[in-house]
């Protein structure tokens, strides 16, 4: 608990003190969650900013390297390119 108290305070920029005793228990994971929507509204603000001047205040190597940044770690397609005939096998008898 003390862990997630100093997190929810770094991510809130408040003191730890202060979510301990200004906040309730229940509004901080919405709290946090509001803050990290900000951001990423933030970031696509950025994004779009980037695609109306064309990336022209940006070489292509660091434009490409600010896309992959922006996308979660889990988004990297190019791992999962290749076919694999045992999972479309296994995907076919589910049906």
């Amino acid at each position: 608990m003390e862990k997630f108290l100093l997190e929810a305070s770094f991510i809130l920029g408040v003191s730890q003190v202060s979510i301990e005793n200004d906040y309730y228990m229940r509004d901080i994971p919405e709290l946090i969650q509001m803050h990290y929507r900000k951001l990423q509204s933030d970031k696509l603000a950025q994004l779009q900013t980037l695609i109306a001047s064309n990336g022209r205040n940006l070489e292509e190597k660091a434009y490409d390297q600010y896309i992959k940044s922006l996308l979660p770690p889990e988004a990297n397609v190019e791992d999962n390119l290749t076919f694999n005939r045992d999972k479309f096998e296994q995907l076919r008898r589910r049906r």
